[in-house]
């Protein structure tokens, strides 16, 4: 195949051109013609960077960058290198906005919404235009997108959480609603503000909602538990008892065809130059819900270890944790749950039955129930048979 012996000429007068800055504005036509149609990656990458050196506010380069991020992905570093230069990007971000708020095209306008977390992760003032997008008239899919890449913004997360929770309470579509839920299970440290609302949601007659949000409740107790974030006072832990009692009738299911609809969206757009910050999205967004596991052992694990914390003023769950004890099929919830009786109801004969039993025919539980037995009042030393 014959070698292109100009390219290299082409690269270095674009090169020189770059450095002249505005002083060869004349020449940004022909730069923009290289930047659209040079057989070469290379000295396409080099034009772009020309041209936001050139003709920083010129519409026209503004236009050919974005064209070009959008649909040469050998170019899409330079480009995005290119649109971040300060100037050209006082007149794409608006240029950008623009597109999400009024193009036909919603596969396009979703590929502007990560074109614009790709650019402008740590701007703010990105941040608050998409959060207005999600609390806006924006369709659907842009919506939905929005809930998902807003955990990927590295500024004003408290903010984030109020646009999200606003939204869990106000949009009108379920598969938003469900995204939200899933993304706020990325706010750890914000956890009070949505804790409530997520169990609140619990209730929804949505099969989705209700899935997503038992699965981001399981997520958090990963992170940072869920009762200090009730705000439950000791003398009102009935509240918190009956929330959780919810919680333990709660399955969190493995994936479902419902819950895998954004991620093939994402995979949909993850093709071509935005494959990189598509699937940085997806990543989150499989770590955010319960496509790739059963998350119904961590929220119920959780759950029993916070009714322990309440101790007797959670009594009144003994039944459900009870339940948990003699038929969970997960061990772990199993040991939770018989320490867990042993704080609640350390006088009942019923509980002590239930450990006994659970001692001498549940293997893997063994060595709890006897630690918890060892706590019972109702229990003499003499009650437990040696093992």
């Amino acid at each position: 195949q014959p070698r292109d012996t100009t390219e290299f000429l082409r690269h270095g007068v674009l090169q020189d051109l770059a450095r002249l800055g505005t002083k060869a504005a004349a020449a940004a036509p022909d730069v923009l013609i290289a930047l659209e149609t040079d057989p070469s990656s290379r000295v396409r990458s080099a034009a772009a960077l020309a041209l936001a050196k050139l003709a920083p506010q010129s519409p026209d380069t503004i236009a050919a960058l974005i064209t070009a991020l959008e649909h040469d992905k050998p170019c899409h570093g330079s480009c995005l290198l290119a649109l971040r230069e300060r100037e050209v990007w006082e007149l794409a971000f608006p240029t950008l906005m623009s597109r999400v708020d009024t193009s036909s095209d919603d596969t396009q306008r979703m590929r502007t919404v990560l074109a614009l977390l790709e650019l402008g992760r740590d701007d703010v003032a990105v941040q608050m235009a998409l959060q207005d997008s999600l609390k806006g008239n924006s369709s659907e899919g842009v919506r939905t997108m929005v809930a998902h890449c807003l955990p990927s913004f590295n500024v004003q997360r408290a903010q984030s959480v109020d646009a999200l929770v606003t939204a869990l309470k106000t949009d009108s579509s379920s598969q938003v609603r469900r995204a939200v839920a899933i993304s706020l299970g990325q706010f750890p440290d914000q956890a009070s503000q949505s804790v409530p609302l997520l169990i609140e949601t619990l209730d929804s007659d949505v099969p989705i909602l209700h899935f997503a949000a038992a699965s981001t409740l399981a997520r958090l107790y990963r992170k940072v538990g869920i009762l200090e974030h009730l705000q439950v006072e000791p003398a009102d832990a009935g509240k918190a008892v009956a929330l959780f009692t919810r919680l333990l009738n709660t399955q969190v299911p493995r994936r479902t065809d419902d819950l895998r609809r954004d991620v093939q969206d994402l995979e949909t757009l993850a093709v071509g130059p935005f494959a990189a910050v598509a699937n940085r999205v997806i990543v989150q967004l499989n770590r955010g819900n319960a496509l790739l596991r059963d998350e119904t052992e961590v929220l119920h694990v959780g759950v029993i270890q916070d009714l322990a914390r309440l101790g007797t003023g959670a009594a009144e769950a003994t039944p459900v944790v009870l339940k948990a004890l003699e038929k969970s099929t997960s061990s772990k919830v199993r040991n939770a749950a018989a320490l867990t009786l042993a704080e609640i109801a350390p006088r009942r004969p019923e509980v002590a039955a239930a450990l006994l039993t659970a001692m001498e025919h549940d293997k893997p539980c063994r060595a709890n129930c006897i630690q918890a037995l060892r706590r019972l009042t109702t229990v003499s030393p003499d009650d437990i048979p040696a093992v």
